[in-house]
């Protein structure tokens, strides 16, 4: 399979922005906390990112399986299955990739003497699956679920590492704060995805007979409830900014208020949105805001 339909197969975009919160949760959040460092520690983050992308791409293979009938109307020149791969084999590599992450999980708290990885990751597999089968024609069920699974991924990687911290993680007062922040954001910030996503798929779901907010509610409707969302999300970062600047810490203050200006003009992009191609670039800026929301661990070096 070529690399660009592989892409598109798994959805590598998502999955390297997974990777990259991962990878900057452990770098700058964890590693300088932890005690006994050794080798182990590096194994240990290898087995999550794997664990967490494989689930992740099994997700999204899944989902198009499902999404088949909708997918041909909404997205007919960017289907894979069908096209370049079969049905049969579509399922066999979600199963393959679901029964990977298993493995992984199994280890993770073999090694760990914890259950709760495993709990996790398996937890995620049926929730996924749940989504692809039930939730997604579900009102607003669907749009929670991912984004809990979104705001999920924050907290795996100081879950596992609670032994090497000298202590659970969330009884560290600094370290519980930004964990809250960061899945908090990103839980309201994929809700607005969603929903912008149900509005542009709205013309196939509703051949699917997909039940979504998009072609449940007028569309007045819908962008009422999507500036409940944002209106939320930007008292978050409002919130977010007073605290970093009233204790001193105006870099961090600063970036908030950066990200709350980007959102006022996404605000601004959503009110003006009234087509599909609109609702399918604004859904993108979406995708560049939340890499946006990401970055900011990075002034927590």
């Amino acid at each position: 399979m070529p690399l660009k339909i592989l892409s598109r197969f798994i959805r590598l975009p998502n999955l390297l922005i997974t990777v990259l919160s991962l990878l900057l949760i452990f770098l700058i959040l964890i590693f300088p906390r932890i005690e006994n460092l050794g080798s182990i520690s590096i194994f240990l983050l290898i087995a999550i990112i794997l664990g967490v992308v494989s689930i992740m791409a099994a997700g999204n293979i899944y989902n198009d399986i499902y999404d088949q009938v909708s997918d041909k109307i909404n997205r007919s020149n960017q289907i894979v299955i069908g096209v370049y791969i079969s049905e049969t084999k579509a399922y066999r590599w979600s199963y393959l990739l679901n029964a990977f992450a298993l493995v992984i999980a199994s280890g993770i708290s073999l090694f760990l003497w914890s259950i709760t990885p495993l709990v996790i990751f398996t937890g995620a597999i049926f929730l996924l699956i749940y989504y692809s089968k039930k939730a997604k024609g579900v009102l607003i069920l669907g749009n929670i679920i991912i984004s809990l699974l979104c705001a999920l991924v924050f907290y795996i990687v100081p879950i596992c590492y609670s032994p090497y911290l000298g202590g659970p993680w969330y009884r560290k007062p600094d370290l519980l704060l930004v964990i809250i922040l960061l899945s908090s954001l990103a839980f309201f910030t994929t809700m607005i995805r969603e929903l912008i996503k149900d509005l542009q798929d709205k013309t196939g779901d509703e051949k699917a007979s997909i039940l979504t907010i998009a072609n449940t509610w007028t569309l007045v409707k819908v962008k009422t409830f999507g500036y409940f969302l944002f209106i939320f999300l930007l008292l978050q970062l409002l919130w977010a900014a007073f605290y970093f600047f009233y204790h001193r810490e105006e870099l961090r203050g600063i970036y908030f208020v950066g990200l709350s200006l980007s959102l006022c003009l996404l605000v601004l992009k959503f009110a003006q949105a009234n087509s599909t191609s609109q609702f399918a670039t604004l859904s993108g800026w979406m995708k560049l805001y939340i890499l946006q929301g990401i970055l900011l661990l990075l002034f927590w070096i």
